[in-house]
């Protein structure tokens, strides 16, 4: 085989084993590849055989193949790698514009927040004020109560002392007002008169343990009553034989 048949077969090993090939590479091997057919024709026309022209012209299909596959994934990745440029840009853009909104609303959160809790601590610090003041004026209230309460208890304590005092001054009146009537009616002839048979409640006693004696109505009735009794006692029953 020639030395370009061998530098062909090189360069197709140094192609196969990068798997990767650069625009520049392959305007530096297309001149080559002229040259290699241009040999290949001489080559013909000199008398190489067939069967090895059938093998160059093979390895030179495969190698255009593999070059214009590498050409295509090139431009690929670089289409590829022009539109993830702009994506992440406008990725990035609208991580900015969310983390500024995220901080703005948080903020606007905050402020909400503070205001409610402001204008809800105002309105319990007022009810809290009414409701102390309500209570203060209950808690006086109830104290005047009390004390009304025990001026009255000690009026009517008072009231039920003079009630039984004024009754044993009643009572009192009434025992000296007999009394002094007994003793008065002893002076008269009729209450000193005793009569015998007849039985006297000089046993009678006053509140104080002191004896009553009778009035002369009483010894009167006392008398009238014995006399009816013997009287009854001595009239004869006719009925009898």
């Amino acid at each position: 085989m020639s030395t370009k048949g061998k530098q062909d077969k090189k360069r197709k090993k140094e192609i196969n084993s990068r798997g990767s090939i650069s625009e520049l590479e392959t305007d530096s091997i297309a001149p080559e590849l002229s040259k290699k057919q241009s040999s290949s024709e001489s080559a013909a026309s000199i008398g190489i055989s067939s069967g090895e022209e059938n093998t160059h012209k093979s390895e030179i299909a495969d190698i255009k193949k593999q070059l214009k596959d590498k050409i295509e994934n090139s431009k690929l990745t670089n289409i590829v790698s022009n539109v993830d440029k702009p994506i992440n840009k406008m990725n990035n853009k609208v991580k900015d514009i969310i983390g500024r909104d995220n901080e703005r609303l948080k903020n606007l959160v905050n402020d909400l927040l503070d205001k409610l809790k402001e204008s809800l601590l105002t309105s319990c610090t007022k009810q809290i004020k009414i409701l102390e003041a309500r209570l203060s004026e209950k808690e006086i209230e109830n104290d005047t109560l009390k004390k009304d309460v025990k001026n009255l208890k000690s009026q009517v304590n008072i009231h039920s002392e003079e009630n039984t005092k004024l009754k044993t001054e009643l009572a009192n009146q009434e025992n000296n007002r007999r009394r002094s009537e007994n003793d008065s009616n002893q002076y008269s002839r009729s209450n000193n008169i005793i009569l015998s048979g007849t039985e006297h409640s000089s046993t009678k006693i006053d509140p104080k343990g002191m004896p009553l004696f009778e009035s002369a109505e009483e010894a009167t009735k006392i008398s009238i009553a014995k006399i009816t009794s013997i009287t009854k006692e001595s009239q004869p029953s006719y009925g009898r034989r």
